[in-house]
């Protein structure tokens, strides 16, 4: 077999490699959410068997590449002073893997795959997410029969249950644009509009809400940016680096009259949004240790262990919930100021650079939406290290550029 025989025949098999990564990943956010971690590890080991080893390792775009490893570099640094070292310099190495693995997953989407296998790819989560849509209707009008098979635990009732299904409405938010464009590309506008909608009309009936709001926010920003890109391009510069740097002031919405104070709980818990006053305590609590370690911070994966964090708080749960419930807070709190940076430059290079990436209108607009959704998640819920969720945003960062054109990986 001819060396070009043998290129295309790697070509073939990484393309069947993605659209299955499309199909597959919505489903394993439903079945087993913990398993994202493996599913991308998994993913990345198969494209360097069987796909075109070299062009998916000059695809990886290096500038990212860069700093991704100076900050995990620095991570694994931190564990030195961490609160629990062993623990800290094992999570690190859990991180290095994973950032290993979605390097090479978007360098695989990058690598020079067809127009039309694109599409396939994206068709291919648009069908994942219609039966993870299915399944969650399925859940709502009948009782959650699907959750008490998965769980069988009805102990807390339909609503315990159903706040099972968080992590996969998450993903479902941030891999919503990829598979809307998709769609649009294959089958027109009214489609891809129709799908969206159902979408967040779906969500809309799930327990969480920020699942509902970042995929709105997405769908809007993308419809935005087609008409006005700079202005929404700057926009969304603008709204991830205040995410970023902004977040120590967020306890400063917390009133400081008790009479405030208790009108906001009451109208927290009316409105079944105490959880957001229980956030606004753990920020508080985090930007407390934050200011005692301004410079160097805690250390690696030392937010569940802060002096003090298992305290109760006045919002009926512990002053630290294993993390502060905001990526840029819990960077801050355990990698200080370098750690900060580091990220922020990961986070915004890509963003301030879309245009190199993703010179078509269509393909940017889509990657400034899940820019924005992923910020909003990133900012309100899970623990910045989990390994799913560290899963889950490569899987969109790599499907949201299923449309980008292979440039310079030097950029």
């Amino acid at each position: 077999m001819s060396a070009v025989q043998v290129s295309v025949a790697a070509q073939d098999r990484l393309a069947w490699l993605a659209i299955a990564v499309g199909g597959l990943v919505p489903l394993v956010a439903f079945l087993a959410p913990l398993g994202l971690a493996a599913a991308l590890v998994i993913a990345a080991l198969l494209a360097l068997l069987f796909g075109p080893r070299r062009e998916i390792i000059a695809a990886v775009p290096r500038g990212p590449a860069l700093i991704a490893g100076a900050f995990l570099a620095w991570a694994l640094i931190s564990s030195v002073w961490a609160v629990h070292p062993q623990a800290a310099l094992g999570k690190g190495f859990q991180l290095v893997g994973l950032f290993t693995a979605g390097f090479i997953l978007l360098g695989a989407f990058r690598s020079g795959l067809p127009e039309r296998t694109r599409v396939t790819v994206g068709l291919a989560l648009a069908a994942g997410i219609g039966v993870v849509l299915a399944l969650f209707v399925v859940d709502l009008l009948f009782d959650a029969p699907i959750s008490l098979l998965l769980y069988r635990d009805d102990r807390f009732g339909l609503h315990w249950l159903m706040t099972r299904h968080n992590r996969a409405t998450t993903v479902v938010a941030i891999l919503l644009l990829p598979a809307a464009l998709a769609l649009y590309r294959r089958f027109g506008i009214k489609v891809a509009v129709i799908f969206a909608a159902l979408t967040i009309a779906v969500l809309a009936f799930m327990s969480g809400r920020t699942a509902m709001g970042s995929a709105m926010l997405a769908v809007g920003v993308a419809a935005a940016a087609l008409r006005w890109y700079t202005a929404i391009h700057w926009l969304v510069i603008t709204g991830v680096a205040a995410s970023i740097f902004l977040a120590p002031l967020l306890p400063a919405l917390i009133p400081s009259d008790p009479a405030r104070l208790a009108v906001l709980k009451t109208e927290a818990a009316r409105h079944q949004v105490f959880s957001l006053f229980h956030r606004l305590r753990i920020w508080e609590f985090t930007v407390q240790r934050i200011d005692e370690r301004p410079l160097l911070g805690w250390g690696l994966d030392s937010s569940r262990a802060l002096p003090g964090g298992k305290d109760e708080s006045d919002a009926a749960g512990e002053r630290m919930s294993l993390h502060p419930h905001n990526g840029a807070l819990q960077i801050r709190v355990e990698l200080g100021w370098p750690g900060l940076l580091l990220a922020s430059a990961l986070v915004l290079w890509p963003v301030m650079r879309i245009r190199r990436y993703c010179p078509g209108a269509a393909a940017s607009a889509c990657v400034l939406g899940v820019a924005s959704a992923m910020t909003i998640i990133v900012s309100m819920s899970y623990g910045i290290w989990q390994s799913w969720w560290v899963a889950a945003l490569w899987f969109a960062v790599a499907m949201a550029s299923l449309d980008c054109l292979d440039r310079d990986p030097a950029t």
